[in-house]
């Protein structure tokens, strides 16, 4: 029973963090071609907060629903022309870099290992 309700409120976090990925992509720095958005920043979190599993589920919420046509997307956008178009690659790319990511912080690292990076960067 204690298991099925971790599954449950992990389910709700993805679903949440789908929905904050789609809120920050609105915080838009306008450039040509491709704008900087919040997205990045909500993708990291993500990653962090949910790991590698649960990000990279909430990551492909999200572009599912804008791909539905749902305007969470950068500048209220939404649809398949998003993720086919100019920005396309860029949204897709999320995917990997969420569960890739999620690996990386999940990975503990050893003090031996801390020591090595330690002297070699010093």
């Amino acid at each position: 029973m204690k298991e099925r309700h971790e599954k449950l409120r992990m389910m709700m976090v993805t679903a949440l963090f789908a929905a904050i990925i789609g809120i920050l992509a609105q915080i838009t720095i306008p450039l040509p071609l491709v704008p900087i958005t919040g997205q990045t920043l909500a993708v990291g979190l993500a990653a962090t907060i949910l790991g590698s599993r649960y990000g990279t589920s909430s990551v492909l919420l999200y572009l599912f629903i804008g791909a539905a046509g749902v305007p969470v997307f950068a500048e209220m956008s939404g649809g398949l022309a998003k993720i086919f178009g100019p920005t396309g690659g860029y949204l897709l790319s999320y995917i990997p870099t969420v569960y890739i990511t999620g690996l990386i912080l999940k990975k503990p690292v050893s003090q031996s290992q801390w020591l090595s990076l330690q002297i070699q960067s010093g």
